[in-house]
């Protein structure tokens, strides 16, 4: 280590001033410490606080904690429980605590690799002062040859090429003294970069914070309390928002520790090792959770009866076997007006679309569907599913004079199917329709078809026909109910559509990110919230997981209209 003698004024240096230069070099040796007591380490981490509350909190992390409460609290489509809220509040906020982490990184390696940042290997690194009073360095001071007229040990600034005395011509008090970005001679920190750190700048920006999450707050219960007005539920109280501050504050808590602890992991482990750990810790969740939770709609429901009616499929003269129509089969056979006729194929009931198709044609045929004066084709959601009050509109508008057939094309949830096969809906609507409008033309006195799809159901019903021309010769009219992405009936067509304006499935779509949805011919239910860019595309995420959960006529939710309103053939 070599020793610079320093100027006269260094002896009057005082400790404090060493403390700027130990983030540059931390000692490369050291004597671990005694373990603490716990009255120790109580006492440092009540100093560590009182010292964070006298600095402030670091600018970047309360920009992110404030503006992710905020975006979280920005109004949404339906009712929201405080457990709900509080989720939503949380991963807002770490993923933003993230993003300004990373970018804090990144700006700290840039200006880490700044010129005149970071000296080359053999270059000067600075330790102290030596016990003699000198200031005690790395390695020899580095030189550059002779350059423009200017002496061979003179240091080039890395800011314009500017020469520089060579550092053992400085006195070290200039050296000590100044800030740490001229002590390593970048001059062009920014103005952020400075005040950052200042801790009346820090209390600035935490009052501000704190001020606008405050009024997100009140805004947000104001708006909640608005939607529950609206829908006839109970409105908010103070214990609502406790709930979501207490379980907000505890859940980011858990996601920092956690995110920290994986960080910490695989610095120690390698991001290969991480990886292979993460595949076989998913394996399990692969194979057996995945297909659990996707399963529901293929069981049968233990708590139904089998029919005794012969116009129902799943009864002792039935084509169709009770085990194979499935929960929602058995559900939709069991259902709605007593002298209907009722016809399911579930998944099971044949191995492929055309077989299920003729069967379902079979069927009907056998119980009688195609002596009632209407046909109504349902088709399904994901899980094959068919609302109940879809069936009781259906007799409010028929009377008992009408059948309703219905293939089951996926047990999967909606959303599953819609994310890995929607275009089975589109088939299976489409085989059925066909299959029996050409058995209807073989018969002297056909009944009138209709079709009829909720959600999934709509989106695939309305794949059938080529245009408003084709439905109108083909159906006598169509009925879409919480068609995904909304849109209204196409000009000239007998075709009615049911979309809530809180309806999240009616909302949600791609585009939904940086476009306002289609709301065209959605009916105002609720009072409906101004588009954000982004923002709306979250919130409206989450309120798709309670879109069944709003009270009937909202949300995802539709009445005995989804058959009362299906128009006329003329």
């Amino acid at each position: 280590m070599k020793d610079i003698a320093p100027a006269a004024s260094v002896q009057s240096l005082r400790p404090p001033a060493l403390f700027l230069l130990r983030p540059f070099a931390p000692p490369r040796t050291g004597v671990a410490a005694p373990p603490l007591s716990p009255a120790a380490i109580a006492t440092t981490a009540r100093g560590n606080f009182r010292r964070l509350l006298d600095r402030g909190f670091p600018v970047g992390a309360t920009l992110a904690v404030a503006l992710g409460t905020m975006l979280s609290l920005t109004p949404g489509l339906l009712p929201r429980s405080a457990a709900t809220q509080a989720v939503l509040t949380s991963v807002l906020v770490v993923a933003l605590l993230g993003i300004a982490r990373i970018c804090g990184v990144l700006h700290s390696r840039r200006r880490r690799g700044a010129p005149g940042r970071r000296l080359p290997h053999g270059g000067i690194g600075f330790r102290g002062l030596s016990p003699s009073g000198a200031l005690s360095t790395d390695g020899p001071f580095p030189a550059s040859p002779a350059r423009d007229g200017q002496p061979a040990n003179t240091l080039i600034d890395g800011i314009g090429g500017r020469p520089r005395r060579a550092l053992a011509d400085r006195p070290a008090h200039l050296l000590i003294g100044r800030r740490a970005g001229a002590f390593t001679g970048d001059r062009s920190r920014a103005a952020a970069d400075l005040m950052a750190g200042v801790p009346a700048v820090r209390h600035l920006v935490l009052s501000a914070a704190v001020s606008a999450a405050a009024v997100a707050v009140l805004h947000a219960v104001s708006w909640q309390n608005t939607l529950r007005d609206a829908m006839g539920v109970a409105r908010t109280g103070p214990e609502h928002w406790f709930f979501w501050a207490i379980g907000s504050l505890v859940l980011s808590v858990v996601l920092v520790a956690a995110a920290s602890g994986a960080g910490r992991l695989l610095r120690r482990i390698g991001w290969s090792r991480g990886l292979v750990m993460a595949v076989v810790a998913t394996l399990p969740l692969a194979f057996f959770g995945v297909p659990a939770a996707v399963s529901g709609g293929g069981g049968a429901d233990s708590g139904l009866v089998r029919p005794a009616a012969v116009t129902r499929s799943g009864s002792a003269e039935s084509l169709v076997s009770w085990a194979s129509l499935g929960r929602e089969g058995q559900r939709f056979v069991t259902n709605g007006p007593a002298a209907a006729v009722r016809v399911y194929v579930g998944l099971r009931s044949a191995p492929d679309l055309a077989s299920r198709t003729e069967l379902a044609v079979r069927e009907l045929e056998r119980a009688g569907a195609f002596d009632r004066s209407h046909l109504v084709v349902a088709v399904p959601t994901g899980s094959g599913w068919v609302d109940a009050r879809a069936l009781r509109g259906f007799g409010a508008r028929f009377g008992a004079d009408f059948a309703v057939a219905a293939l089951q094309y996926s047990h999967l949830p909606s959303w599953a199917t819609f994310v890995l096969g929607r275009d089975s809906a589109a088939a299976s609507a489409r085989a059925l329709f066909t299959a029996i409008e050409e058995h209807a033309a073989t018969l002297p006195d056909p009944p009138r078809l209709y079709l009829y799809g909720q959600s999934l159901g709509a989106l695939g019903g309305s794949a059938v026909f080529a245009g408003a021309a084709e439905q109108n010769r083909r159906a006598c009219s169509v009925l879409w109910a919480g068609m995904p992405g909304g849109g209204g009936p196409e000009p000239g067509a007998r075709t009615a559509v049911l979309a809530n304006t809180s309806d999240p499935v009616v909302h949600w779509t791609p585009d939904l990110l940086w476009r306002p949805p289609d709301l065209t011919g959605a009916r105002r239910d609720a009072p409906a919230p101004g588009w954000l860019p982004v923002v709306s595309f979250v919130q409206t995420t989450v309120d798709l997981l309670g879109a069944l959960a709003a009270p009937p006529g909202h949300g995802h939710r539709y009445d005995v209209d989804q058959g009362t309103a299906l128009p006329g053939c003329e």
